[in-house]
């Protein structure tokens, strides 16, 4: 199963990372508010790919779906830069990091490696 969920507020750039992972062969759902994630089977995905700034917090999702059931790989994307303490705190708990602006290189590539 290569289905991924991508959370993040900015629909148009969920659409771009849709539509690169897709021609990956890797099947993308989006989602873009709060309300959403409340319909989510969580368990149905092998990645969370989040925004870090997505409303609400990107870790107080991750701890939403790990309540709900999640034990598979999640990636956190952001543009700023979350500080090298932050990073090692994302690794510790098995969190991948990529920073935006993503190509259609790096960020399959990147999913890729978080499935090793």
């Amino acid at each position: 199963m290569n289905k991924i969920l991508y959370i993040d507020d900015d629909r148009k750039l969920g659409e771009v990372a849709k539509s690169i992972l897709e021609t990956f062969g890797y099947q993308v759902i989006i989602v873009d508010n709060n309300d959403e994630l409340e319909t989510i089977l969580w368990d149905e995905f092998r990645l969370i790919i989040i925004d870090w700034m997505f409303p609400g917090g990107a870790m107080a999702v991750c701890e939403q779906a790990r309540l709900k059931g999640f034990s598979k790989k999640v990636m956190v994307v952001s543009s700023r830069d979350i500080g090298n303490t932050q990073r090692l705190s994302l690794d510790q708990q098995g969190i991948t990091f990529l920073s935006k602006p993503f190509s259609a290189i790096s960020l399959p590539d990147a999913v890729e490696k978080s499935f090793k």
